[in-house]
């Protein structure tokens, strides 16, 4: 989730389990004479719990500021890359799928390409951009050398520039 929908989420949670709490000490003094609140009473006490549900989510937000969030965990490979011989030329083709909330601005994922002896011969990389929450990216990567024989990944960059 962006920053954003994080934020709002975690007010009605938050709101909702501060309001749990005071159901629930209410409930819990059914023995005492019962208390109505007057409309006054009622929209300040929501004042002071939305002022507290603000300032939580005010700390959690500035210890959270500057850090990262690693987005590759969320490019879930869906078809695993493989050498295809074509007519004229060869290509590594797979397939990745975002499992995440959020667009991903930009993806690279880097192969390393072998011969049948097992020897590397070429690096490459595929690259997508705006790659939409919910979205399989399908590659077809064309390869500049000959005798490609085997792919694998070596390397996932998955980047998120804006979070709003």
């Amino acid at each position: 989730m962006r920053n954003g929908q994080n934020r709002n989420l975690l007010k009605k949670v938050g709101t909702l389990v501060v309001l749990g709490v005071l159901v629930a000490s209410l409930i819990g003094c059914s023995s005492t004479p019962t208390y109505e609140p007057d409309e006054q009473s009622t929209a300040s006490l929501a004042q002071e719990i939305n002022d507290a549900v603000n300032g939580l989510f005010d700390s959690i937000e500035k210890s959270l500021e500057g850090k990262e969030i690693d987005y590759a965990p969320y490019l879930v490979q869906v078809e695993t890359p493989k050498i295809v011989h074509k007519e004229y030329s060869d290509y590594i083709v797979g397939s990745y799928k975002n499992t995440s909330t959020v667009t991903f601005d930009y993806v690279e994922v880097t192969f390393a390409v072998y011969d049948k002896a097992g020897n590397q011969i070429d690096t490459d990389n595929a690259v997508i951009t705006d790659l939409l929450p919910g979205n399989t990216w399908k590659y077809e990567e064309y390869l500049f050398v000959d005798n490609a024989y085997k792919v694998e990944v070596i390397k996932v960059d998955v980047r998120v520039y804006s979070s709003d």
